[in-house]
């Protein structure tokens, strides 16, 4: 139960955070539009993640499971390590949709 209450807050905050960096424009129409502050933000994340091939991340994710089955003692993953494997296929799969 500790557990996830520390996860339920953990996503909280990060809403919190995520919303607090929208940008916010005043009556007089300046400033940035959500639509050009999300595509600047998607163009500066895209700039610096490097694509050399079509397998990105799968490396990455080989050497996770080796990592985990170490710490684990050969023992099946903790059902936080499952959602960290999954949430790295999604990251995975949108590099390569984005390149």
């Amino acid at each position: 139960n500790a557990e996830i209450g520390y996860y339920t807050n953990a996503t909280k905050q990060m809403w919190r955070d995520l919303i607090s960096l929208q940008p916010r424009t005043g009556g007089s129409g300046e400033g940035m539009s959500r639509e050009e502050f999300i595509d600047k933000v998607a163009k500066d994340v895209r700039s610096k993640v490097p694509l050399t091939s079509m397998d990105i991340g799968q490396h990455d994710m080989n050497n996770v499971r080796d990592i985990l089955y170490e710490r684990n003692d050969g023992a099946p993953p903790t059902p936080p390590q499952v959602v960290l494997l999954q949430e790295l296929e999604r990251w995975n799969a949108l590099v390569i949709l984005m390149a």
